[in-house]
């Protein structure tokens, strides 16, 4: 998976990325892990997360204007459970819990993310319209997704997220507008690859850039016990939605 961060956010200098190698870290990080490869449900907490802990909640829509391009995949894998080894259609609108630790690099406090990934099927979004809206509703974070071997759904990207920006100026707080990160998926397919380095020079001096595998388990046997790519992203994500509410709650108490 490539990911194309707007905003070069620097996720190191807000999270504490080698908490995870200790063990307080593998605690947390374990407790978790979906149990025996399921997804969380919505009800679901880890047993590290009780009253006392400080708990975040936020919605993430993975959209895109083509279907087929690896969302579901794509939330499977960092929600920590198997993708589908075969396609289909997402039916109507799902949701799917991840909950993610991360330590604060400069209070050294740990925060728990309950973030919620959102998808809608095409044929759904297409034959109801209160659909897309609904998911859009509200959203912390929308995540643009194209395939590497599909160039269509990647040229189709600017007036894409456009448009879902037009969107979100009516469904969502105007205060707290959501962030956007832009994913490439199928980058294992290396033979089918038709989205060049070149074509993604386009958005370098907007975004910051990540490569991700796509391969293999969506566990890690190492420490941390997770895969590097889900770890890189989940704490990319949770920084860019830190840095947003820290620039409001700046802006609320300024004189």
């Amino acid at each position: 998976i490539l990911l194309l961060n707007r905003g070069m956010i620097d996720a190191q200098s807000l999270l504490d990325s080698d908490w995870y190698s200790s063990d307080e870290g593998r605690r947390h990080l374990l407790a978790c892990q979906p149990k025996n490869g399921q997804a969380c449900g919505i009800l679901e907490r880890p047993t590290t997360v009780d009253s006392s802990t400080n708990l975040v909640k936020y919605k993430v829509l993975v959209c895109s204007p083509f279907g087929n391009v690896g969302k579901t995949a794509l939330i499977a894998r960092l929600c920590g459970h198997q993708p589908p080894k075969r396609h289909w259609e997402t039916p109507g609108l799902t949701g799917n819990v991840r909950y993610w630790p991360v330590k604060l690099r400069e209070s050294s406090q740990v925060v728990y993310f309950q973030v919620t990934f959102w998808e809608c099927g095409p044929s759904a979004e297409k034959n109801n319209r209160y659909v897309l809206p609904m998911a859009i509703e509200n959203s912390d974070c929308l995540v643009a997704t194209f395939s590497l071997t599909n160039k269509a759904s990647f040229d189709q990207m600017p007036n894409f997220i456009n448009s879902m920006r037009e969107r979100c100026i009516n469904l969502c707080p105007a205060n707290l507008p959501p962030n956007f990160l832009l994913v490439g998926t199928h980058s294992d397919l290396i033979q089918q690859i038709e989205v060049s380095h070149g074509d993604l020079q386009s958005f370098k001096n907007e975004y910051q850039t990540f490569r991700f595998g796509c391969g293999g388990s969506s566990e890690s046997s190492q420490s941390p016990p997770v895969r590097p790519d889900v770890l890189d992203f989940m704490n990319c994500l949770s920084a860019t939605l830190l840095t947003r509410d820290r620039s409001v709650l700046s802006a609320a108490v300024a004189p």
